[in-house]
């Protein structure tokens, strides 16, 4: 016997996905974004890749039985001006159509279609902070879709946002951070001479990742070898073995030359689950 709500909700998931009765949302015209007072422009000053913006909240969850989100890191810390990635687990019983994804409170949503054919693993949400953001947090919200109009309960992530690129040459010579759980993005500024630039990284009993990335490309990682420039970190249940998740302290480095840029990004990521703890000291290169 065919069920009888399969048709509908197969429809509904393709008009979520495929097609648009709002008008097109502009980016806000903005010079700075308060991102605990102003959650509608900053919605829509968000750079999501593969998404695009309408109005809208997220749609109420039904038949959560069939698509779930299984594991996701509940908080992130970042530098503005810097990309996000935001991973998560998931089963669908039908396929992941898509991802819909919002700023608590700003009344736009972003749609991010999937194509319906991928029933379980991970996924990662790459998010682009414009530099305008000032100090301050934000929670993002989002749902899952499957082929047949399924949606998952919404599940959330805190957003604290920095808005200093740190200087690793002031007058210590080193900028040191210590963390722990969730992600962590940090853009940092060198000075005007080359040379390798050391970074001494501990991540005690319970495994986290970093990758660092300079001129667009990914030049150091506590994996075997750097990504590749198109790779995304993976995300990590934690001790599962996934590579670059690692419970040692350990020394990364990466040649510098100022005329590709004076700014690199480090990225953790703790495992899926929490408890991790991490410091690193990034040194300015002689």
């Amino acid at each position: 016997m065919k069920n009888k709500y399969l048709l509908p909700l197969t429809l509904y998931a393709l008009v979520l996905f495929n097609h648009s009765c709002n008008k097109e949302v502009r980016p806000c015209d903005a010079s700075t974004i308060d991102p605990e007072n102003d959650a509608p422009c900053l919605c829509r000053s968000l750079d999501i890749v593969g998404g695009t913006l309408e109005e809208g909240e997220l749609p109420e969850p039904r038949g959560v039985q069939h698509i779930q989100v299984n594991s996701i890191q509940s908080s992130a810390n970042l530098t503005a001006g810097t990309k996000l990635y935001v991973p998560f687990r998931f089963t669908a019983e039908y396929g992941l159509a898509g991802v819909m994804l919002t700023v608590a409170g700003s009344g736009y949503r972003w749609k991010i279609p999937l194509g319906g054919r991928q029933k379980d693993g991970d996924y990662i949400i790459q998010v682009e902070v414009p530099d305008i953001v000032q100090n301050g947090s934000f929670n993002l919200s989002f749902v899952l879709i499957d082929g047949h109009g399924f949606i998952s309960e919404a599940r959330g992530i805190s957003i604290g946002v920095d808005n200093t690129v740190h200087d690793v040459c002031g007058p210590s010579q080193y900028y040191a951070e210590s963390g722990y759980d969730g992600l962590t993005v940090r853009k940092l500024k060198l000075g005007p001479s080359p040379g390798k630039v050391l970074i001494y990284c501990d991540t005690y009993s319970v495994p986290d990742r970093m990758d660092v990335r300079f001129n667009d490309k990914w030049v150091a990682s506590t994996a075997l070898a750097p990504l590749a420039a198109n790779e995304l970190p993976p995300p990590s249940e934690c001790n599962d073995g996934t590579a670059g998740y690692v419970s040692q302290d350990l020394t990364l480095q990466f040649d510098y030359d100022p005329s590709l840029g004076n700014t690199f990004e480090i990225y953790m990521f703790g495992c899926f689950g929490g408890g991790t703890a991490w410091d690193f000291k990034v040194y300015c290169p002689d």
